[in-house]
């Protein structure tokens, strides 16, 4: 018997005694790793010897558990034979399914352990999880097709490739779960059940209604506007499409008839309702993004209809996906002259893009060298040049304020508000700089306790400011005046109608918030508002501090005993959290249905937005300090007071500060996309993003906006030689373009004298 041998069974021995409970932790961390302990408790397991033995039971518990993390063979041998099942736990689960008895052995919570049971590498584990899924009866079944749901990426199709082959018939909330993850994620599968059960979802909410338009049950006029409405899935928008052809139906207006056909792809149809094109061009230049991007993709191929579309607006209004489409299907079907009347109205850049593809063909007026020339720069050299007028570094706009205390920037980045103590006068100022160049827009002397400044927003055009003492006012300032929009009651004691936060919402709308209400503006920002008491959203208690609007769907977060969700208008209750966490202090969306939450306590806690409510997923806790959290989207990051910590917006780990900024920071402020951010020091503020120099603002501007002033300016920075290489070749094609258009008027002489109304010759005929 070899030492190691000796020592295992010792080791058994003395645990198996009365207080060896030390021993067997140490049995079992030896057992864990493999060694000569691991087959000896293999023995007092499985053989009829050892029926008796101290041991025997817990080591029929620590050998599945062994196997489940070791997945050594031998031990799955045992496993199998000999039925082992852990007494609780995860490995539990996992011996379940190997024997194919998970549902046998069910727990609460095993729903959400089923993904990783589907995806297991042990095929037997497989193939038992997969038929609990497919035998799966109520309430299990439910449980399944809820965790289905909540679920994402591998998991969720994990599941619902096991799921739909269940035959029990769907109802309920169960129907409803499967309905959500179909509009989520469509597969055959799911749909041919669905289709099978023909029942809409139950309940009143967005489920039911798109429920309703895949079945064909909706009323006829909502199933023509689900053909044309944004926010319908397209794998939906297809099978409504396909039941509106199939019952002749079409909307009443014409306008929304000819982009309904059109996208329905009844195209003889459309043809006789639109012979000219006139109602879709009509239709595009109305309608949204969502809308315009479908009918291009329903054009693509008729450069008749093409043409139309490139009629309805200047290119420069268009996005630049709409530019390029259309410059691609004017050069699909060879229609050079007009290509080159659209590229005319681009900036340089897509100019060079948009006429790549000519052949055989040259503007009127240029030389078909300079053409060629313009046609023959790769599309990455174009990129690397773009990237030479790009401004190194952050920005330090800021040099008449001792300590920066409040700041703002515009949702574009140009647009800079901050406050602090003047360096020059000692009093506390508001200063308004455009950006990058740092030039001071308007600037605001503090008029004294009655006015400081608590919080800023800034709009673009004026700032908005929350002012202290006596009472939490908000302030609009533009063009060197003041103008209040709320002045609460200024009573001893009372609070509740303070401003205590505002942000900026898509479209413009300032949203204000005090502890009882929510004041929406509308721009101008006039004073006029729409104000929603906030009790009568069923919303008895709101920490106003707490404050956010998701920048892509408007949706508004509230804080207090727990965070809240408030559609776009503020006219809904969407969502909740529960009330048993620490009061909500501070809250920023880092998504559409995902947001984070702080307190003072220093927690971190990420939201789902999900089946109208709001389920806490990650928390983490970075110490003491204040509430406030900044988002930065761009960079996946929140940057939390408390802890003065970045961290990844997915995951809540630390993380460092985006690349370039600095490390000693005392603030952080952001814009709603995160692209341009600015951080504050002890000494100064540093402005990051996206800023060009005045040669790349000349670039970036339409062709068509250029005057011929324009062609002394290309010609000044050509000559300053801060321009090499591909940069100068940029500026080069510029000028040729500027020559094309304004050679002749530039090269004119000496002006003459204006003819007037009476410098009029007669011909002698």
């Amino acid at each position: 018997m070899g030492i190691g041998r000796w020592r295992a069974e010792r080791l058994v021995r003395l645990a198996a005694e009365q207080g060896g409970t030390a021993r067997l932790d140490a049995l079992a961390r030896r057992a864990a790793a493999g060694g000569p302990e691991l087959a000896l408790l293999v023995a007092v397991a499985v053989r009829d010897e050892h029926r008796a033995h101290p041991l025997r039971a817990w080591a029929r518990d620590l050998i599945p558990r062994a196997w489940a993390r070791r997945r050594d063979p031998r031990l799955r041998a045992v496993v199998r034979r000999h039925g082992l099942l852990p007494d609780g736990g995860p490995a539990r689960r996992t011996v379940a399914a190997l024997h194919g008895r998970l549902l046998e052995h069910w727990d609460d919570g095993a729903e959400r352990a089923v993904p990783a049971l589907l995806t297991d590498p042990d095929p037997d584990v497989r193939e038992g999880a997969r038929h609990a899924c497919g035998a799966a009866s109520e309430p299990v079944l439910g449980a399944l097709w809820r965790a289905a749901a909540e679920a994402s990426g591998d998991d969720r199709r994990a599941l619902l490739d096991a799921l739909p082959r269940n035959p029990r018939p769907l109802a309920g909330a169960t129907l409803a779960h499967a309905w959500r993850c179909w509009i989520d994620g469509p597969t055959p599968e799911l749909w041919a059940r669905l289709r099978e059960t023909g029942r809409e979802a139950p309940g009143d909410d967005e489920v039911r209604r798109l429920s309703a338009l895949a079945l064909g049950t909706a009323a006829p006029d909502e199933l023509c506007r689900a053909v044309l409405a944004d926010r319908t899935p397209e794998h939906v928008r297809r099978l409504v499409a396909r039941t509106c052809a199939e019952r002749g139906l079409v909307p009443d207006e014409e306008l929304e008839r000819a982009a309904f056909l059109l996208l329905s792809g009844r195209r003889s149809e459309y043809r006789a309702a639109d012979p000219d094109g006139g109602l879709l061009a009509v239709a595009y230049a109305g309608g949204s993004a969502g809308l315009r991007a479908r009918m291009r993709s329903a054009v693509a191929g008729d450069l008749d209809l093409v043409r139309v579309l490139a009629a309805t607006a200047p290119p420069r209004t268009m996005s630049v996906r709409e530019r390029g489409f259309l410059a691609g299907r004017l050069a699909a079907e060879e229609a050079w002259p007009d290509l080159w009347r659209l590229a005319r109205d681009l900036p340089l850049a897509e100019v060079i893009e948009a006429v790549r593809p000519v052949r055989g063909w040259c503007p009127p007026g240029m030389p078909r060298d300079a053409f060629d020339r313009l046609r023959a720069m790769p599309s990455d050299r174009v990129r690397a040049a773009l990237s030479a007028f790009d401004l190194r570094g952050p920005l330090r706009p800021v040099h008449d304020i001792t300590v920066v205390e409040r700041c703002a920037l515009s949702p574009d980045g140009t647009r800079l508000a901050v406050t602090g103590r003047s360096r020059t006068t000692g009093a506390q100022v508001l200063i308004d700089y455009a950006l990058p160049g740092g030039t001071v827009v308007a600037s605001y002397s503090s008029e004294g306790r009655t006015e400081q400044w608590r919080s800023l927003v800034h709009t673009g055009e004026e700032v908005i400011a929350i002012v202290g003492h006596p009472a939490g006012r908000l302030v609009r300032y533009r063009d060197g005046e003041r103008h209040c929009l709320i002045d609460p009651p200024h009573i001893p004691g009372h609070v509740r109608d303070d401003i205590c936060a505002a942000v900026l919402a898509p479209g413009g709308t300032l949203a204000a918030a005090s502890l009882r209400d929510l004041h929406l503006f509308a721009p101008p920002y006039d004073g006029t508002r729409r104000t929603v008491r906030f009790a009568d959203l069923g919303l008895a208690e709101v920490w106003g501090f707490a404050l956010a609007v998701e920048p892509r769907t408007g949706l508004i977060a509230v804080g207090g005993p727990a965070p809240a969700v408030l559609d776009a208008r503020a006219e809904a209750l969407v969502a909740r959290g529960d009330g048993d966490r620490n009061r909500t202090e501070g809250v920023v969306f880092t998504g559409p249905d995902r947001l984070v939450t702080t307190g003072m306590s220093g927690d971190l806690i990420r939201w789902r937005l999900a089946d109208g409510a709001l389920r806490p997923e990650a928390s983490r806790t970075y110490g003491s300090g204040g509430p406030d959290l900044t988002s930065l989207p761009a960079h996946g990051r929140i940057w939390a007071r408390s802890g003065d910590v970045y961290v990844d917006a997915d995951t809540l780990r630390e993380s460092g500060p985006p690349d370039g900024s600095r490390p000693d920071r005392l603030s952080v402020w952001a814009t709603p996309s995160g692209r341009h951010f600015a951080v504050a020091g002890l000494d100064g503020l540093d402005v990051h993003g996206p800023y060009r120099d005045a040669a790349a603002r000349l670039l970036d501007r339409p062709l068509a906006d250029l005057v011929p002033g324009d062609l002394d300016r290309a010609d000044a920075l050509l000559a300053s030689g801060r321009y090499d290489g591909d940069a100068a070749e940029l500026l080069t094609l510029l000028r040729v373009c500027l020559e094309e258009r304004y050679g002749t008027e530039v090269a004119l002489g000496p002006a003459t004298s204006v003819a007037t109304e009476t410098d009029i010759a007669l011909s002698v005929d």
